[in-house]
């Protein structure tokens, strides 16, 4: 699955929750490709299934407002394979087309696509392995099937905001079938998003009713259907969530706070996001701080036959949260704290090109950069390598487990806070994304310099060493760390590597016993 997020390029370690850079640059095609231009409302696209040099399938999306569409992702699931659904970020080529390299040619697969921009995303239906539309049209059958029996579970909502339950609303969307948006309503049924039960108003404005306040539930439960991916589990104080739907139920329309007219300007919201489908995708969720804080949230995730029971997010008030913020972080990072809100410096002009601290992490990339001159080496898991050098080009050349050489340009600071850019782009190999979220995860933690004999070998692995005092990091995200439940959190995008992420994953494809989302002041 994909969240419906602006692009967090967030490697949770789940194939449902993984939104992983994995492809190769567009290369010469090895057999005909299969083409179909989508009837769908704009923006169309036209996709094509065709084989890479490497043996592998090779995913190829057109989309006809090449310049409109920011990302796209490309979901398959290959028969028999016990990983279940992949869900892979693709990656744009100059033409503005994406590709991706997926599974081997001759596997017997289907997939689809999602596509869109920042605010609205769209699920395409799904194809085969000749790369044509399964039941000839370019969506599916969009209504919800009741579940099997023992396939649902409770997510049980506890008010501890000090609100009465009238002003806490909660808002859960997701896809029920490929390509399809429902919103749960309070009574547990799943219903297509331009099909709400009326609609909230502000100003000039409507949107549909897909947010509820708690009173509305019984004794604050909800029952999660059996499959729902993609899914989010808004929470806002005082005001509904407003949420267009543009298109039909093939997307919505998420809030955006970079937007000036967004109108869900001045409500407090967070949200928890998780994917599930019963006996096929793992239940797997996180808390998250890559976008920002607003709203304290924790997440109990149990599951009674394995004896699994796991709690991750935030139990302190959010004026603690904020308080303490403000008091521990650095000079450039505190103006991301503005009233009821922190800004993460992924989502802040501030960090990007042209920002007052657009080259927070210039000095020690430099640093880093003249020592990896003499040689640069790491070993960041059992039977993984990485060797090589900076060369005269400025750029990090390597292989993999002396594989096939790969290069990495010199991050910026906009590209560490983002992990993007040089870090992450459509010219890489694999490789060299696997290592751009290494370094990432290096830089942002403060370990990109550190050694283990003194010299070419570099340890980014031990969680003890992670931003070290009087050290250059990313102060956001080492303070989200030390406030949330166990010092698990997702303060930027590749903070799984070494595991040190919120994310919760159940280890079968059964029903939890029960999620339970603690809502605080």
């Amino acid at each position: 699955m994909t969240f419906r997020t602006a692009p967090r390029r967030t490697r949770l370690r789940t194939t449902a929750l993984a939104t992983a850079l994995i492809s190769l640059p567009m290369a010469p095609a090895m057999s005909a490709a299969n083409a179909y231009a989508a009837e769908v409302p704009a923006p169309a696209f036209t996709q094509k299934l065709d084989t890479a040099p490497s043996g592998k399938a090779r995913f190829t999306f057109i989309p006809s407002d090449r310049d409109g569409v920011t990302l796209v992702d490309v979901h398959y699931t290959v028969k028999g394979a016990p990983e279940g659904r992949q869900s892979l970020r693709m990656q744009r080529q100059p033409d503005g087309s994406w590709v991706l390299e997926g599974p081997p040619a001759g596997s017997d697969f289907v997939y689809h696509y999602t596509f869109g921009d920042n605010r609205l995303v769209k699920d395409t239906g799904e194809f085969d392995r000749a790369g044509k539309p399964k039941d000839g049209t370019p969506t599916d059958p969009g209504t919800p099937t009741d579940p099997p029996a023992g396939a649902t579970f409770p997510l049980n909502l506890v008010n501890h905001s000090g609100r009465p339950d009238s002003e806490v609303y909660v808002t859960v969307v997701g896809q029920a079938s490929p390509g399809h948006y429902s919103y749960l309503r309070p009574d547990g049924k799943l219903t297509p998003v331009d099909k709400a039960d009326g609609v909230y108003r502000k100003g000039d404005r409507t949107f549909p009713k897909l947010s509820f306040p708690l009173s509305e539930t019984t004794e604050q439960r909800l029952t999660v259907p059996a499959h729902l991916q993609g899914a989010r589990v808004y929470v806002s104080f005082g005001n509904p969530m407003y949420m267009g739907v543009p298109n039909g139920d093939s997307g919505y329309q998420q809030p955006d706070l970079n937007n000036p007219s967004d109108p869900n300007k001045g409500t407090r919201f967070d949200f928890y996001e998780f994917t599930y489908e019963h006996g096929k995708v793992a239940f797997g969720g996180n808390t998250t701080q890559v976008d920002g804080f607003s709203i304290p949230l924790t997440a109990e995730l149990k599951q009674d036959q394995r004896k699994y029971n796991r709690t991750v997010g935030i139990t302190q008030p959010a004026a603690q949260v904020i308080n303490g913020y403000q008091k521990q972080v650095g000079a450039a990072f505190k103006g991301l704290a503005a009233n009821d809100r922190i800004t993460a410096p992924r989502s802040s002009a501030d960090f990007r090109a042209g920002g007052k601290y657009s080259t927070y992490f210039n000095k020690v990339v430099d640093e880093a950069w003249n020592q990896w001159k003499k040689g640069f080496h790491i070993k960041p898991a059992a039977g993984i390598e990485f060797k090589g050098k900076v060369q005269s080009d400025g750029k990090l050349h390597f292989s993999k487990n002396n594989g096939a050489p790969s290069v990495l340009n010199k991050p910026s600071t906009a590209d560490i806070v983002a992990c993007d850019g040089a870090l992450a782009n459509s010219a890489m190999t694999q490789d060299a994304k696997d290592l751009g979220a290494h370094i990432c995860a290096a830089f942002n933690r403060g370990v990109a310099l550190r050694t283990i004999d003194g010299g070419k070998t570099y340890n980014w692995s031990e969680p003890a060493t992670y931003y070290p005092k009087g050290g250059t990091f990313n102060d956001y995200a080492a303070y989200f760390h030390k406030v949330n439940h166990d010092h698990l959190a997702y303060g930027f995008a590749y903070d799984d590597v070494h595991d040190q992420s919120s994310v919760t994953i159940l280890p079968n494809f059964d029903a939890p016993t029960s999620l339970t989302l603690t809502i605080g002041k």
